[in-house]
């Protein structure tokens, strides 16, 4: 372990020890929404487990939010805040970003015997075409397909960069994705991937994704089974694109409008929220997120759910950490 997060654990651990972690739990103000992405079991890659906690984890979670908390409906949050009521210190909502199929098998498992409500942020686009989100394919194309000794760098120019050995192919995805994140349009980044994957061998990419099963997506019938026991769905974009200065205004529409549309189709009911891709909005975001019928919006912004905020931009904490940093973490101002 990393010598700052063994730090940090032990920070969270004495705070708990000393009796100052409750009491300034005991003086928050508003509830927590938490953010969850894949539950599967970790250990094999760091940057393949980025954004994944593992079942035994995850139920000690949710044992803690039993027994000193109370999991609610994110329904129930969105309300208050339109009423402008007081929300509850202990109030914590569970929700689950896009749509793998380890969160409506695991996942949905792990909380139905826990009882607890929960929602689930669907990349509407992505649903059954054997594709997953592009950040997920591009890290598991590197890390687990390439065998080339260089990659190219996405824009004009000759530059490459090395991808001889594990510790290269990390480097590279350090620099290749906030590069496509932040300056690469969408068009162009797409291009780009279907390049690599053309290069290393598409069948073989895809075979070999889909055997490792954590970054596969869920169905429209898994996804219909789940809204039917009650899971709220939500739509997490299109193909679950950034929304910042590399989209175009035609694939914003998709991301937004259509994916709303799609999920209204497929699953008889249209969702109520909306879950930014990456946590990030353009300019013409809000507009379009109002204009297309949606009623709150859930960002990635890590603080609490006070009254007085706004439907438009619910902040969220990340929530794949052991439980003593998590519960530090959402003390967040």
């Amino acid at each position: 372990m990393h010598p700052v997060a063994l730090h940090s654990r032990v920070a969270c651990r004495v705070r708990i020890w000393t009796g100052l972690q409750r009491l300034l739990e005991r003086r928050a103000d508003g509830a927590a929404v938490l953010a969850y992405h894949g539950v599967v079991p970790r250990g094999r890659d760091p940057m393949l487990d980025s954004y994944t906690i593992d079942a035994d984890a995850f139920r000690s979670h949710l044992r803690f939010f039993g027994g000193a908390r109370e999991v609610v409906p994110l329904r129930r949050i969105v309300e208050c805040l339109a009423h402008r009521e007081p929300m509850p210190r202990e109030w914590v909502a569970i929700t689950l970003d896009d749509a793998l199929e380890n969160q409506v098998t695991t996942a949905a498992e792990i909380l139905a015997d826990a009882g607890f409500p929960w929602a689930l942020a669907v990349p509407a686009g992505l649903i059954d075409t054997g594709r997953s989100i592009w950040t997920y394919e591009l890290r598991f194309l590197l890390l687990e397909c390439w065998r080339h000794p260089r990659v190219s760098w996405p824009s004009d120019g000759p530059r490459e960069l090395p991808t001889r050995t594990v510790v290269e192919k990390r480097e590279a995805l350090r620099q290749l994705i906030p590069h496509l994140f932040n300056q690469v349009d969408d068009g162009k980044r797409t291009t780009y991937l279907e390049r690599l994957i053309d290069r290393a061998g598409r069948a073989e990419f895809r075979e070999r994704m889909a055997a490792d099963a954590r970054f596969t997506l869920a169905s429209w019938a898994q996804l219909w089974t789940l809204r039917a026991a009650g899971v709220e769905l939500l739509s997490h974009g299109w193909h679950h694109r950034p929304q910042n200065a590399t989209i175009g205004e035609q694939a914003l529409v998709e991301e937004i409008v259509h994916s709303r549309r799609l999920m209204g189709e497929r699953l008889g009911e249209a969702p109520a929220g909306f879950a930014l891709p990456h946590g990030v909005k353009s300019p013409a975001t809000d507009d379009l997120i109002d204009a297309a019928g949606y009623s709150y919006c859930l960002s990635s912004q890590p603080r609490r759910v006070t009254t007085g905020g706004h439907r438009g931009h619910i902040p969220r904490f990340a929530a794949e950490y052991p439980l003593t940093v998590l519960r530090r973490h959402v003390l967040r101002r």
